[in-house]
């Protein structure tokens, strides 16, 4: 897995490209909670491919503790249907669901306080997402 980074006004898009695998997830949990830990971020799936159990756990770890420390808001993007049904089984149900990293970010940029509680519900429904 590769994460390449954007940014967009104030948020950060980390756009995940390729093959969740255990030996990223390391570098990924070091990059999220180091150099981006006060930022808005934007987890952008789109490229990310799902490719079993292997890793996953990890990263779901490493999503919910970005989640629990960003006083700014987090936010996903281009969820496919497994990686949805898995976060949809998480705390991570609460962060808001956009289709596209762009309408994620616009959404962030217009938030006042974009921060919502993991035992809340979610934010606004991505378009062509189902639960």
């Amino acid at each position: 897995m590769q994460a390449r980074l954007k940014q967009q006004g104030d948020v950060f898009v980390v756009h995940l490209i390729g093959r969740l695998d255990v030996e990223a997830t390391a570098s990924f949990r070091k990059a999220c909670l180091g150099p981006l830990a006060e930022k808005r971020i934007v987890f952008d799936f789109t490229e990310l491919s799902f490719v079993g159990s292997s890793g996953i756990v990890a990263f779901l770890d490493v999503l919910q503790m970005v989640a629990l420390s960003r006083k700014d808001g987090v936010c996903f993007s281009g969820l496919g249907p497994e990686f949805a049904k898995l976060v949809a089984a998480t705390p991570l149900a609460a962060v808001a669901l956009f289709s596209t990293a762009t309408d994620a970010a616009r959404w962030m940029e217009s938030a006042s306080t974009p921060s919502l509680p993991l035992d809340g519900p979610g934010g606004p429904p991505a378009a062509g997402l189902e639960a």
